[in-house]
């Protein structure tokens, strides 16, 4: 039975633990996965976390519904006054007497949609499914950020031209191309047969991050804070021993079958590697929207993950960024259970590093996903109308 999936919805709300200026929880990457690779997820449409959050047409990858919890330390260490604690907050003023209590927050909601033109066009044509999609994925599109935050109890301001909150909308937008020059894993390249075969795949991705050109106010400020545009690209290698094609279709329908497909690839290493550029400058006086492209704001990242019978995942990376002083290693893990390719859980977690001379911090995230297309299947082609409630194996791996 013919399936694909165009579209993906998704559904983001974002906090952060403190905020700088500028909506700096927009650049919070909310994927421990990538963390654990240096931050680097633009350019990875391989596995079953792919990072939209840092390139918005990775959602073309992952069909159906996910959901994802991020738990996190924003900063640790000592704070000087250009951090501001969330959550319920004591209101002092001048005086040093209590007005009582406020809510101080920094949100991000956001949607997307990803779209792979590859499998799009093979639809539409009416072309057997795979025939080009098995090389090659060109995929893109979009996410659009509400953002909001309240950092200052209202009645402190002394002005009447603002107040202690700010707002605004952005939208991020990507693309990745994913070529697999060799898959031994469809049967082709080796004997019927045998029952594994080795796959080669090569990833390419680029994304703007909030890209506006709205500014946030707060208390009447005359000039705004620039929303974080940055400009991210990198690449990605990913090579993986996995069950052909023909051994999933013997299989088809019986609980081994299923067990194919909860262990499928058998193992798997990806390569990564990342650049991030500034998207604003500040120039006369006042920020404005354009490249930095001195090179000095730049941030250069590496990583590597190594996924053992699709169960356990051991990652590490490096991030360097002069213009924060960080120049660290990244050490992740994770574990994914999954029922077949019906749906799964899987929780990550990642040790990053701050500024030279303060502690790392740790990042954890869960994250459960479901296809229901793959459930309620027919059993077979003979008879169309006789449902299963046992998942299909996917023979076709698009990344």
């Amino acid at each position: 039975m013919k399936k694909l999936c165009l579209l993906v919805l998704l559904l983001i709300p974002c906090r952060s633990g403190a905020l700088g200026a500028g909506a700096i929880n927009m650049v919070f990457n909310t994927s421990a996965r990538a963390a654990g690779m240096g931050d680097t997820g633009v350019a990875v449409p391989w596995g079953l976390d792919a990072d939209h959050w840092a390139n918005p047409a990775l959602l073309a990858f992952r069909p159906g519904v996910h959901y994802r919890s991020i738990e996190s330390q924003l900063a640790r260490g000592p704070l000087d006054g250009n951090y501001l604690e969330m959550g319920i907050q004591q209101a002092i003023d001048e005086n040093q007497q209590e007005l009582g209590d406020f809510h101080a927050f920094a949100r991000t909601k956001s949607w997307g949609v990803g779209v792979d033109v590859v499998q799009v066009a093979e639809e539409i044509l009416g072309w057997r499914e795979g025939r080009f999609s098995r090389y090659v994925s060109l995929a893109g599109w979009m996410t659009w950020h509400d953002f909001e935050d309240q950092l200052v109890f209202d009645p402190l301001l002394q002005d009447s031209g603002g107040s202690g909150s700010g707002d605004g909308t952005a939208k991020s937008m990507g693309y990745a191309v994913r070529v697999t020059p060799y898959d031994g894993a469809r049967g082709t390249e080796m004997p019927d047969n045998c029952p594994m075969g080795v796959r080669v795949s090569l990833a390419y991705g680029a994304s703007v991050q909030n890209k506006t050109q709205d500014f946030i106010f707060h208390s009447g400020e005359p000039t705004g804070d620039p929303f974080p545009r940055q400009y991210v690209s990198g690449g990605g290698l990913n090579a993986e021993v996995a069950f052909t094609a023909g051994m999933h279709e013997k299989w088809q329908g019986t609980p081994t079958g299923f067990f194919l497909a909860v262990f499928d690839p058998l193992i798997s290493f990806t390569r990564t590697a990342q650049n991030i550029e500034p998207g604003f400058v500040y120039e006369d006086g006042a920020w404005c929207y354009e490249p930095d492209t001195s090179d000095r704001e730049d941030e250069n990242s590496r990583g590597w993950e190594l996924g053992p019978a699709n169960i356990y995942f051991l990652r590490r990376g490096r991030v360097e960024a002069v213009y924060g002083d960080v120049d660290g290693d990244t050490r992740a893990g994770g574990w994914n259970i999954q029922a077949g390719r019906f749906g799964g859980f899987r929780k990550d977690w990642a040790v990053v590093p701050q500024a030279s001379g303060l502690p790392t911090v740790r990042r954890k995230t869960w994250t459960v996903w479901a296809d229901p297309g793959k459930l309620w299947v027919p059993c077979s082609d003979s008879h169309p109308n006789t449902r299963r409630w046992w998942p299909e194996t996917d023979h076709r791996r698009v990344a």
